[in-house]
């Protein structure tokens, strides 16, 4: 299966080092080893972008994120609070697109209400709520076994 994997970047940028705070970036990491330990391909902007060091035009960004919800199986999105603009977005091609897309919700965060009625409104459309890491992991885990 392909996946995209979508989440916070200007958001999560170390003002300091103008990269993806470490924490983030573990996180990320782990998501995409996750995934590629099941088999899956799992494609990722921060990865690609060399978690900030190489960061590519709008236009191009744009285009390649698009291109990506466009090919993938599934669609995954970390969300983000503060919301991130740039996966809202990615969150409206893909459901517009009626694309299968998993939300990766923090139970300690809240969220924009159009997310939660996107969950409660369209078939295609699941979360994994999850309070800490571990257990997000252990949902995963069941989900893609």
């Amino acid at each position: 299966m392909k996946i995209f994997l979508g989440a916070p970047f200007v958001n999560w940028i170390d003002p300091k080092t103008d990269q993806l705070e470490e924490k983030h970036k573990k996180f990320i990491k782990k998501l995409i080893a996750f995934f590629e330990s099941k088999g899956h391909e799992i494609t990722n902007a921060h990865q690609r972008e060399a978690w900030g060091k190489k960061f590519l035009g709008n236009k191009k960004a744009t285009k390649l994120d698009l291109d990506e919800v466009k090919n993938c199986d599934l669609f995954i999105a970390i969300p983000g609070t503060p919301a991130s603009g740039g996966v809202h977005i990615e969150i409206g091609w893909g459901a517009a697109q009626k694309k299968k897309i998993l939300l990766l919700l923090n139970l300690k965060k809240n969220y924009s209400p159009l997310i939660h009625g996107l969950i409660e409104n369209e078939k295609n459309i699941k979360a994994i709520k999850y309070a800490a890491e571990k257990g997000l992991f252990r949902k995963l885990e069941k989900m893609f076994k």
